[in-house]
């Protein structure tokens, strides 16, 4: 198991040794800091674009360069947590619409996160590459991720390959997570709100002499839903130590539990609101419908997650980093969900997942900045390598007309006898892979700046059907390069155009057992960056086009399964802007213009999605804006103010494009789209004492009704109805 990562950290260590032969380096370039060891002074939201970070966040962050943002040649879009408090978020999906061109997918009945980057999506099932301090988190199975412990989120749009691995052509998402301060500190929340939800945190640390110093963040939430019979509760505790020996050398250690007990809940069908007409409206039912079995659906979600990382400093301007990390989990509970509707009866399946994760990684990197042959330089090298293992086992039973297991969508009558469940599948996957990679920032004066990097990644896959004692192995080597240039004209505009390949390894295999072939992808993206009135005033417009091949999407055959694209197409207009209009108000927005189509389809027959067909829950438009206004910056007796608005364009609905009407006389196509839709928020805090604060949230102010995601007609996600919560914080 720990072959691969030997092979690979061997690789890494005759890479320092190496050096970078020919090449001197400037005397006196940035130390970098002790990891772990953040300033205890929070960024402000005015600095959502900030690039030049403390080394610790260097080292985690999915850039890997310290540059200004008129200099970086790509669209990031960062979200501190000064910002994030500001929104008042609890979950990562509460940050999605403030990120520009990402779109909410399948999210697994509610049980984790999933979102496409400028119309891509990645794993059908497990969502775009998710990173957490740079190591890859999103293999296995995730409960919807708490922001409790994030100090970052960082979205870069465009290929980042050589740095984050295999990934999207259209982006990466990237966590930095808390680290333990260098004072001591420590604050509990508590949160109560509509639908019985109630919240609390624990957040305390400091340092435990002049080398140690130690953090742990503890949430416990409970909650009710909108959704009928629908309750869900979380714990999650992440304690962190960091060390810091010597100057020039300094260690953190971070670890996660959590454990999550929710049902798998479909949500709602998209049914006829005027018979005959073809077109399935999802909004016909009330969103409250619960179409399972209450009280005998629930999934329990468990993981435990570590991550060791150092950072060294070996001379002036070059540094040694690296980290393992290592994560398992399981997944397990039964759900029952519908297949078919039948006139006004849904058949529905009953399903038994057992699935248990195994994913160890590891990372050696060598960095190097100053200044060679006129340009100034800012390059790294290193070897990353993974072992992963998904155990995955399901029992099931999917209603027929002998037996539909089925529920009446307008008069549903729970608690019918559960069917007898039968193997499904029983599959054990094991993936290994390899990768070196290099990016070197290159710098001429004040106005150019030139990206390059280059990554070559080997996988070796088996996936073995543990039913029909069968294996099938892959073993794909590929090679992702990456260019970008950028031209400051001056200190208020700068334009850029990036160049990439991608390389994403689909894990899994089809409904006939068969391996998928790797994504591949390329894309091109230009834009102009603005820093106006002394930076008050400042943004990204870009430009972007994208091929992908080897696309998954849901198989429209075969539910549950993975289907390949032939070839398919992104491209669109993208805008950000932040705005500081005093010391009281700031404002953030973003608008993205998203056209998305399957260029060529992978065959023909039951499970064809046609060339046209729309990639399903991408908006052609969507925007969102918010602003904060702050009274005054008094310790006591100071309030704020928040408002936002968010508009989501109408969607394909459906993988292929089409959806089925079943009146019992036999079935029909449909069309099925996603209604667009618009939804305000607004907020507002008060400081009673220097150590005592409060907050009242309101999401969808206006009560709209509308449907968030879909996996298809029969799997719709309506969005939640107007909520109020209220909480206090205290800071010690």
């Amino acid at each position: 198991m720990l072959y691969p990562i030997s092979r690979t950290l061997r690789a890494g260590c005759a890479l320092v040794a190496l050096g970078l032969p020919g090449v001197a380096f400037a005397a006196d370039p940035p130390e970098p800091a002790a990891i772990g060891l953040a300033p205890t002074e929070p960024e402000t939201a005015s600095q959502l674009d900030e690039v030049v970070v403390t080394a610790r966040r260097a080292a985690a962050s999915i850039n890997g360069v310290s540059i200004e943002p008129l200099r970086l040649p790509q669209n990031t879009r960062v979200l501190d947590a000064g910002l994030i408090e500001d929104l008042g978020a609890t979950r990562l999906d509460d940050l999605i619409d403030l990120s520009g061109s990402l779109s909410r997918q399948n999210s697994f009945g509610g049980l984790w996160d999933n979102y496409a980057i400028r119309g891509f999506s990645g794993d059908v099932n497990g969502g775009p590459d998710l990173l957490i301090n740079r190591f890859n988190s999103n293999r296995g199975f995730n409960a919807q991720r708490d922001v409790a412990t994030i100090d970052l989120f960082q979205v870069l749009k465009g290929p980042a390959g050589a740095l984050s691995g295999k990934g999207e052509p259209g982006g990466s998402i990237n966590i930095v997570t808390k680290a333990p301060l260098d004072a001591a500190h420590a604050s509990v929340s508590a949160e109560a709100g509509s639908y019985d939800h109630r919240r609390a945190v624990i957040d305390f640390g400091g340092p435990l002499s002049e080398a140690w110093a130690t953090r742990l963040i503890v949430v416990r939430q409970e909650d009710g839903s909108f959704r009928d019979s629908v309750t869900t509760d979380r714990l999650l505790v992440a304690p962190s130590l960091a060390y810091h020996p010597a100057d020039g050398l300094s260690l953190l250690y971070q670890a996660e539990y959590s454990l999550v007990h929710a049902p798998l809940d479909r949500g709602v069908v998209a049914v006829e609101r005027i018979a005959g007409s073809g077109v399935l409206d999802g909004t016909v039912l009330p969103p409250e419908r619960y179409l399972g079995e209450p009280g005998r659906d629930d999934t329990r979600l468990e993981s435990f997650q570590h991550q060791g990382s150092f950072v060294a400093r070996l001379s002036d301007g070059i540094a040694l980093e690296g980290g393992v990390a290592w994560r398992k989990g399981t997944l397990f509970g039964a759900a029952s969900e519908p297949t078919a509707l039948i006139g006004d009866v849904v058949r529905r399946r009953r399903l038994l997942r057992d699935n248990a994760f195994d994913d160890l990684s590891g990372r050696l990197e060598l960095s190097a900045r100053g200044e060679a042959l006129g340009l100034g330089h800012q390059a790294r090298i290193g070897v990353d390598a993974y072992d992963y293992t998904l155990d995955s086992r399901g029992d099931r039973f999917v209603g027929n007309a002998l037996i539909p297991f089925g529920l009446n969508i307008y008069n549903p009558v729970y608690g019918q006898p559960l069917p007898t469940l039968a193997p499904q599948s029983n599959t054990t996957e094991r993936q290994r892979g390899t990768a070196i990679y290099a990016q070197d920032l290159m710098t001429l004066g004040d106005h150019w700046s030139l990206l390059l990097g280059i990554r070559r990644d080997t996988i070796h896959q088996m996936v073995r059907n543990n039913l029909r004692n069968t294996e099938v192995e892959q073993e794909p080597s590929v090679t992702s390069p990456r260019a970008a240039l950028t031209y400051k004209v001056n200190d208020a505009w700068s334009a850029y155009v990036s160049w990439g390949r991608s390389f994403r390894f689909n894990q899994g295999v089809d409904v006939n057992s068969a391996a998928f072939a790797p994504e591949r992808g390329r894309v091109w993206e230009g834009g102009v960056k603005y820093a106006l009135f002394d930076g008050a005033l400042n943004g990204t417009v870009s430009a972007f086009d994208i091929e992908k091949e080897n696309v998954l999407a849901s198989d429209p055959a075969n539910a549950g399964y993975s289907a390949a694209i032939g070839r398919a197409r992104s491209r669109g207009v993208e805008a950000d802007v932040n705005l500081r209009l005093s010391r009281q108000l700031d404002l953030t927005g973003v608008y993205a213009l998203v056209d998305t189509e399957v260029l060529k389809d992978r065959g023909s027959g039951a499970q064809a999605i046609p060339a046209g067909t729309e990639l399903s829950n991408i908006p052609r438009q969507s925007g969102s804006l918010f602003a904060q206004w702050r009274s005054s910056e008094a310790e006591s007796g100071f309030y704020s103010l928040g408002a936002g608005v968010t508009y989501v364009g109408e969607r394909e609905g459906t993988p292929a494009g089409t959806a089925t009407v079943n009146s019992g006389s036999g079935a029909r196509s449909a069309t099925f789209r996603l209604p667009d839709y618009v939804i305000a928020r607004a907020s507002a805090g008060y400081q009673f004492t220097p150590r005592l604060s409060g907050r009242i949230e309101v999401d969808n102010l206006f009560d709209e009704h509308y449907l968030a995601s879909s996996y298809s007609e029969l799997w719709i996600t309506p969005g939640s109805p107007r909520t109020v919560r209220i909480g206090l914080k205290a800071d010690f």
